[in-house]
């Protein structure tokens, strides 16, 4: 048996095989400053997205809570947003999500209307706008399908 003790600063739990327990267990490795989330996680996704087509305009906090309800009933518990058309993934300062911010790509590619334009020269302090405004990571798009050749390309 594998058995886990989870410390936190109001909570203590065990886990035993994957189940979580309240109950103690001899033989657990201590384990502090970890956290511990029952469910899924969804590590590619993008919140500021309708991506339930609830009529939602793209972009809004709004957006981000009915996706973050969707996912809830659907047994997400957490997401790691890949970069969105805004920042209310970010704003929401919700904890169930690791949040990139703004789509980075240069002018003209990936999907223009969701990117923020940043050729190589602006890059670094668009990236770091996007921390300084709450990121915890940024999403940098640089090789995409050629408006003019169709075809896989770095710009």
């Amino acid at each position: 048996m594998t058995a886990y003790h989870i410390v936190a600063d109001n909570t203590e739990h065990w886990i035993a095989d994957g189940v979580f327990t309240d109950i103690p267990l001899d033989g657990a490795q201590t384990l502090r400053g970890v956290h511990a989330i029952a469910g899924l996680v969804d590590a590619h996704s993008h919140a500021t997205l309708d991506l339930s087509d609830n009529g939602k305009e793209q972009g809004t906090a709004d957006v981000v809570r009915a996706n973050m309800r969707d996912y809830a009933a659907a047994g997400v518990t957490a997401i790691r947003d890949a970069g969105g058309v805004s920042m209310a993934a970010v704003e929401a300062r919700d904890p169930r999500i690791v949040a990139a911010g703004r789509l980075l790509a240069p002018h003209g590619r990936y999907f223009p209307e969701w990117t923020l334009a940043a050729d190589p020269p602006a890059l670094q302090e668009a990236a770091m706008a996007q921390v300084a405004a709450g990121a915890t990571w940024v999403k940098v798009i640089n090789d995409w399908f050629s408006p003019e050749t169709g075809l896989v390309e770095q710009h």
